[in-house]
């Protein structure tokens, strides 16, 4: 804001000393005047492209994830894939009661998804540019909050169960599952049944309640396993 001001009042100075002034007065105002203008180019510049008056400082944030979407009867982490598809845009959500999906940038950010983790989170480590002093950010910013991304890397720590699928995949999934529920009901008691039945010999003193525990835990099972044979089609 300093430093604007300078080269504003320079920049204005400079023909109303050339106007107004005779003489050694003249030479000598337009020689400051001159030098305040020229140095406040040369501060803009640097402070622009050298990061003048500035340090990196980098922060880690960890954030827990909710499932990219309630309507699959699995956790998912959605991705949108960028040009020949190496580059991804990941989607998600922090919260069950955010209305709209976040997402990662683009520029001066890499995204990494470690799977098979004990909990599901986000890692965000963040490197800026931040100004050294309150005096400096005065002198040299307009803004009120300015910093300046260097790098930020975005690490996804997914659980066995959670599934990462590109937005396409998911639609397509949704429309199989929904074409084949009545099949898949059916075939999932069945196998539900089955695997409970070999739960049962290894354990013949399970309680009730823990038989429906299971129950619970293998009818996830069974839809974890349609979901992947149908996107290995």
């Amino acid at each position: 804001m300093i430093l604007l001001f300078l080269l504003v009042l320079s920049a204005f100075l400079l023909p109303v000393v050339n106007i107004f002034c005779k003489g050694k007065k003249r030479v000598f105002l337009t020689f400051l005047v001159g030098v305040i203008f020229s140095g406040s180019i040369c501060l803009v510049v640097l402070n622009q492209y050298q990061h003048l008056g500035m340090k990196k400082v980098t922060t880690t944030k960890e954030v827990s994830l909710k499932s990219s979407s309630e309507e699959m009867p699995m956790d998912i982490l959605f991705y949108q894939p960028l040009g020949n598809g190496k580059e991804k845009i990941y989607l998600y959500h922090t919260d069950k009661k955010e209305k709209e999906l976040l997402k990662t940038g683009q520029e001066k950010v890499s995204n990494q998804v470690l799977t098979n983790q004990s909990q599901e989170k986000l890692v965000t480590k963040q490197t800026e540019w931040v100004y050294q002093s309150d005096f400096l950010k005065l002198f040299f910013s307009v803004e009120k909050e300015p910093t300046y991304l260097v790098q930020e890397e975005n690490t996804f720590y997914l659980p066995k169960k959670w599934l990462e699928l590109s937005v396409d995949e998911t639609k397509k999934l949704g429309e199989e599952l929904t074409k084949n529920e009545a099949k898949m009901k059916q075939e999932g008691q069945i196998w539900v049944g089955e695997e409970l039945k070999k739960e049962l010999t290894k354990n013949p003193k399970m309680t009730e309640k823990e038989q429906q525990e299971e129950m619970k835990k293998l009818s996830q099972d069974y839809k974890i396993k349609v979901v992947k044979e149908i996107l290995e089609k």
